[in-house]
């Protein structure tokens, strides 16, 4: 990333969205080795991302065991270095159990949109679609996660935590009454009086849902100008990663009432 980008990089989170994934004709890979490069630089930049998004968190106390100590190994190595290895290790550990579900999700992401260019008979290469995944994950996912950690820990938003639960639950009892299984879903929680949500949570839920339409536009744009592909091809792509929620209940009741 030179200079120039680096400046143009808030104002490009906002407003060009799309440039994330614009590739110059004269910047594309020439052979197998350019690819391994860029793929490289890609995965690099994304866990930049991933780190600028769980040290907040871990600074935050977000993760961190206070029990937790130093394994003697590293008690040893670290000791000499920074004098209190227990307090490394418990920050060490809580980048580690806060990046994991976003590393995972970014994992899933990756897997089911270049499965949904292959479909749509437009992909050009999975360092392709490492391109698309690596900033809508690292930039608008990373900040959805954040924005739920928040809610969810955070004893002012009990609205908006019980809004967000409403839907998680009533999103998967939808599809065990569409099977129509006999089940309870994980997660049971009725409907929050709204007229009582904050202006401050108003605001969290706004970014959140910007920020996931965000995220679905970079994959859409990725589709389109590294995959070449037509807006049907790049909406069908992106319409399988908006519906791996759905195939990943779907499996799990499956699973569960043994069909």
């Amino acid at each position: 990333m030179t200079a120039g980008q680096l400046l143009r990089w808030p104002v490009d989170v906002l407003v060009r969205p799309s440039d994330f994934v614009r590739v110059d004709p004269d910047q594309e890979p020439a052979n197998r080795v350019d690819a391994i490069i860029d793929a490289v630089r890609l995965v690099a930049v994304y866990f930049a991302n991933l780190l600028l998004y769980t040290a907040p968190l871990a600074l935050a106390g977000y993760g961190v065991r206070n029990s937790t100590t130093a394994p003697p190994a590293v008690s040893t190595v670290l000791e000499p270095i920074v004098g209190n290895p227990d307090t490394v290790w418990q920050f060490g550990t809580a980048l580690l159990a806060n990046g994991i579900f976003l590393l995972l999700a970014t994992v899933l992401t990756l897997v089911t949109f270049h499965i949904g260019t292959v479909l749509a008979g437009s992909s050009n290469g999975i360092v392709q679609s490492l391109r698309a995944v690596s900033y809508s994950t690292g930039i608008y996912l990373a900040v959805m996660f954040s924005i739920v950690v928040s809610v969810s820990t955070e004893s002012g938003f009990k609205t908006a935590e019980g809004l967000l639960l409403w839907l998680q639950a009533s999103f998967i009892q939808f599809f065990i009454d569409f099977v129509g299984a006999d089940l309870v879903p994980p997660v049971e929680a009725s409907r929050p009086e709204l007229s009582a949500i904050a202006t401050v949570e108003q605001a969290l839920l706004t970014v959140l849902l910007l920020s996931g339409m965000y995220f679905l536009y970079v994959l859409y744009a990725g589709a389109r100008t590294s995959h070449d592909a037509t807006r049907i091809q790049a909406l069908c792509a992106t319409a399988f990663v908006l519906a791996s929620p759905a195939l990943y209940v779907l499996g799990a009741i499956y699973l569960t009432i043994g069909v």
